[in-house]
């Protein structure tokens, strides 16, 4: 039992100064949620200059034209320029919920945070899905290219064995992605949705 749920426990034995009680257990669910936020934010700008240096480290790939190039260059690009969007809506969300007085505008932003999460999480999950199928595509283009001057036997071979390798590591690869955002912001997540019930039974107990 947390230090929010032995102080809730408390206030329902102890029914004579329900206000204070109350007052006591909203700063405690508002300095929780405001808690949970900020790691939220740090994790999401520790997630991104670690790409950015993983990136900067490993050796760019040598792409066989132009258009993989700027095609690569652009994903990237929009992939950047997200992700900060997604920092700045939880920078924002910390300082709403940290500056919040009254419970309702806590609860609006509570709201409002835990649907940037899930968008942010959906949008990884989906770039990198998106990543590693035209990497396939791309390689297995290029392979298929190169050995045109084979039979057509062994390329039907050959693609249809890629094409079930590149079907098991895009599996593993994705399952453990969402592993990783289930474990690190499910957790995160899981902290301020009781923190919102915990302000909305507060408020029809105090009614």
């Amino acid at each position: 039992m947390d230090e929010l749920d032995f102080l809730k426990d408390h206030w329902q034995k102890e029914q004579r100064f329900p206000q204070i009680k109350a007052k006591e257990i909203r700063a405690m669910a508002h300095k929780s949620s405001s808690s949970v936020v900020k790691w939220i934010f740090v994790i999401s700008i520790l997630e991104f200059f670690l790409g950015w240096a993983i990136a900067f480290i490993i050796p760019s790939t040598e792409f066989r034209s132009s258009f993989e190039e700027g095609f690569v260059t652009i994903v990237e690009g929009l992939f950047y320029v997200v992700i900060l969007y997604f920092i700045y809506q939880f920078f924002t969300s910390f300082r709403a919920i940290r500056n919040t007085k009254d419970t309702k505008s806590l609860l609006t932003s509570i709201i409002r945070t835990r649907a940037h999460v899930e968008r942010y999480i959906k949008f990884n999950i989906y770039y990198f899905s998106f990543c590693v199928f035209t990497a396939s595509v791309f390689t297995l283009y290029e392979k298929v290219a190169a050995d045109a001057d084979k039979s057509i036997g062994t390329l039907v071979f050959y693609v249809f064995m890629f094409v079930l390798l590149m079907a098991i590591v895009y599996y593993v690869f994705i399952l453990l992605v969402r592993l990783y955002y289930r474990i690190v912001y499910g957790l995160l997540l899981k902290r301020l949705n009781k923190n919102y019930e915990e302000l909305v039974e507060l408020e029809q107990e105090v009614e």
